[in-house]
């Protein structure tokens, strides 16, 4: 071979693959919060809308392991202001410090995946998808930080959730499909009155990139919010005060659905999202 020209073997330039591990960037600015319930770094990436390996970056796991419940989470400290959101993480434990335990947890987590000391777990069954022939009426209530001020609306309690909207409900809370379902669904026509299922504050009014389409969600005077998702048209504004029977949205098919529908949720504090058929009143 010719000195000053390449070998072929010289020649090839193989492309490395992105590490499943690594370690987090030193210019981030962090923020540690704890997990609700078991989820994977890939559901929980999905819910914060960052690359499941850019999470696992930051909590030095790889993008295949799980968060165990009550465990610290690194994530970017620009998503503070949406973490009550999420419905995985408990946004009042949020902190700039980092935890004593964070190292510990995620080494756990490592170990458990790696060395296999904990049998993977079985999903639960998957149900069929149901019509269970049911006309509802109204509903309420999720997780919330910091309480908004709700002028003349506060009152140290609830007295009940209405059903938010008039259809069949064709869909409800547990596992569907190979995925946890965190609300109901309440079919019906386009176009049909959505209601605040309580006295409330609108916290967000408008199209959400996580599969919601055009969503509209009220935080109330107990610290539950609710979630009303899949509406053709918004009626609210975020810091507009309604009254429980107020209509709020127009129902239809926008986001991640099948037809015209409202996907109805309840967090309630500290707990995460909840069965909102439990905390519904009865209908007449």
């Amino acid at each position: 071979m010719a000195a000053g020209f390449p070998s072929r073997s010289d020649d090839l330039v193989i492309p490395e693959l992105p590490p499943l591990v690594a370690a987090a960037p030193a210019s981030v600015t962090t923020l540690w919060v704890k997990t609700l319930e078991r989820v994977s770094v890939m559901d929980l990436a999905e819910q914060v809308e960052m690359e499941p390996i850019r999470l696992a970056q930051l909590n030095s796991l790889s993008a295949l392991d799980n968060f165990e419940a009550q465990q610290w989470v690194a994530l970017p400290e620009s998503l503070e202001s949406s973490l009550f959101l999420v419905a995985s993480l408990d946004a009042n434990s949020a902190q700039d410090a980092k935890p004593d335990s964070f190292s510990d947890d995620n080494l756990a987590a490592k170990m458990k995946r790696l060395g296999k000391l904990v049998s993977q777990s079985t999903l639960p069954p998957v149900h069929a998808r149901q019509t269970l022939a049911i006309v509802p009426g109204m509903s309420g209530g999720l997780s919330w930080p910091e309480l908004p001020d709700f002028g003349q609306l506060r009152r140290p309690q609830l007295s009940g959730f209405l059903w938010p909207a008039k259809g069949t409900l064709t869909s409800g809370y547990g596992w569907r499909w190979g995925r946890m379902h965190r609300g109901i669904d309440v079919a019906n026509s386009v176009g049909t009155p959505i209601i605040a299922a309580a006295d409330g504050k609108v916290v967000f009014s408008g199209w959400s990139s996580g599969g919601y389409g055009y969503l509209v969600e009220l935080a109330h005077t107990d610290g539950s919010k609710t979630r009303y998702a899949h509406n053709s048209a918004l009626l609210v504004k975020k810091g507009q005060n309604v009254r429980q029977g107020t209509a709020i949205a127009r129902m239809g098919s926008t986001g991640r659905s099948t037809g015209p529908h409202l996907h109805f949720e309840i967090i309630k504090p500290g707990l995460g999202a909840v069965n909102p058929v439990r905390h519904l009143s009865r209908r007449g």
